[in-house]
């Protein structure tokens, strides 16, 4: 039927994922064609289909699209600069579990900051390992990819807003995008 089911899914295949998942009869060898609504407006780039296992040929019915404001943005960059620099601030991030996030930050889920890299834009902002982010932007994060969604949506050059708790303090970083 082609209908959209989900936006923001994630797949375990990238380090980086925000698919759209469909319905849509997508086909092997049909990855890089158009995911199009009723007007023909483009919605994404097919990318994946799940597959009944790894000996499979056939779409099972899920199929997952890169969102087109994503592919926009790294076809520009690509023809501006000859390549495309996936924005970052220059930390690895880590999932608390769920006892850690209710004692620090009272609810189930949170994510921290397990390393922060040498000279990078979060180094250079004071930034530090342990460091647990409480908001991006002004929203709340709950997952490490609210995280990377978040910090994914700004150009190199403009700053990104964190709250993070540091031991008993709450702070507000701002980090300049690389």
């Amino acid at each position: 039927m082609g209908i959209i089911s989900q936006k923001g899914r994630t797949v375990g295949l990238l380090p980086y994922e925000d698919f759209i998942q469909t319905d849509a009869p997508i086909n092997l060898g049909n990855s890089g064609g158009p995911l199009v609504d009723v007007e023909g407006q483009l919605v994404g780039i097919n990318s994946v289909i799940q597959t009944c296992g790894p000996n499979s040929r056939g779409n099972v019915g899920i199929a997952f699209a890169i969102p087109s404001n994503l592919a926009l943005d790294v076809a520009r960059s690509i023809i501006e600069k000859g390549y495309y620099e996936r924005p970052r601030i220059g930390i690895m991030v880590g999932q608390l579990n769920p006892a850690q996030a209710e004692r620090i930050l009272g609810r189930n889920s949170g994510v921290y900051i397990d390393t922060v890299f040498e000279n990078s834009p979060a180094a250079k902002s004071g930034l530090r390992d342990g460091d647990i982010i409480r908001t991006v932007d002004g929203k709340e994060v709950q997952t490490v990819e609210d995280v990377q969604r978040a910090i994914v949506k700004h150009r190199s050059g403009e700053p990104v807003d964190l709250t993070v708790v540091r031991g008993s303090r709450t702070l507000r970083v701002k980090v300049r995008i690389r």
